[in-house]
């Protein structure tokens, strides 16, 4: 058995690998994954979020992703989502937003607000 600091014990990653490593797993999976602040805003996407929408990281960050929502569902989104930030509650929300290619998907939402 070794114990931590023990020359046969091996180093963990450091914070950066993690984070590249997290990445490449993130945009290797077929759906959508998102990390947002406390306030709901954006902070990461996946290549998947990108790939759907046409979208770049800086035009989807805090509330930009908010504009891909199909008008006629845009508020109520919104409003589902922030209440859920602000309750601290798992949410599923349906909705629709413009794809890269001009025509509406309808998009099921599933979070877990973790702080």
């Amino acid at each position: 058995m070794t114990s931590p600091g023990d020359p046969a014990e091996p180093a963990a990653p450091a914070p950066d690998e993690c984070n590249e490593r997290f990445r490449l797993v993130a945009d290797d999976i077929p759906i959508v994954l998102w990390h947002s602040g406390p306030d709901g805003g954006i902070r990461f996407t996946n290549r998947r979020w990108y790939d759907l929408t046409g979208w770049t990281p800086d035009a989807t960050a805090g509330f930009g992703w908010s504009a891909t929502l199909h008008p006629l569902d845009r508020e109520r989104v919104l409003r589902e989502y922030l209440l859920a930030i602000e309750y601290r509650q798992v949410f599923t929300i349906q909705g629709r937003v413009r794809h890269a290619r001009g025509h509406d998907l309808h998009l099921l939402a599933c979070g877990a607000p973790r702080y």
